[in-house]
């Protein structure tokens, strides 16, 4: 029959012409990109295709740390993911990767595995401030279920939170120093 078409050869036709354009559109950037960085296409495209790894690496490192640093200025403020890939530089989906590649763990594990070493400090230093409860440790540290958060310091510390506390009502050992004085003192009245 005359005038009639297959669809699948049309399709397949206009496939082609659009592919054809992407591949001119493609060489074009290309050549452009190898000129703007004074360098010949062959060698900018080998570049492209092998990549600078260690460069690559280096950036996530960087990346990393100023993710790292951010988490342990602000842990105690309401920060999630977002937060910390801003201050990265980076977006969220290249600040989750480098932290799997860096550090084999998401941005918010480690953020909360930095909370968690907090509330230690705080438990352990509880008897110097009066009234202080697990609740309310857990709760400063941004840990919005206390019984959560009494399983995984188990988990995690092999105690629970409340033996930390009370651990901390113990009288503090001498500070070193003052016994290195004494001890001194002690030598000197000897001597004489």
């Amino acid at each position: 029959m005359p005038g009639s078409y297959d669809p699948i050869d049309v399709a397949l036709g206009v496939l082609m012409e659009r592919y054809r354009r992407d591949v001119e559109q493609a060489s074009t950037m290309l050549v452009a990109m190898a000129r703007d960085h004074d360098r010949g296409v062959k060698e900018f495209a080998e570049a492209l295709v092998t990549g600078p790894r260690e460069e690559h690496a280096n950036a996530a490192s960087h990346t990393v740390t100023r993710a790292v640093s951010f988490i342990h200025a602000n842990a105690h403020h309401e920060i999630g993911v977002e937060e910390i890939a801003a201050a990265a530089h980076i977006g969220v989906r290249g600040l989750q990767q480098a932290f799997r590649d860096q550090r084999q763990q998401t941005p918010l594990g480690y953020l909360r595995q930095v909370r968690m070493e907090c509330a230690r400090r705080d438990l352990s230093a509880g008897h110097r401030s009066s009234q202080c409860t697990v609740g309310d440790i857990a709760s400063r540290w941004h840990f919005a279920n206390a019984g959560r958060f009494a399983g995984e310091y188990k988990r995690v510390f092999g105690c629970s939170p409340s033996q930390t506390l009370r651990a901390s009502d113990v009288p503090d050992a001498p500070d070193p120093r003052v016994l290195l004085d004494r001890a001194v003192d002690a030598a000197r009245r000897s001597e004489s």
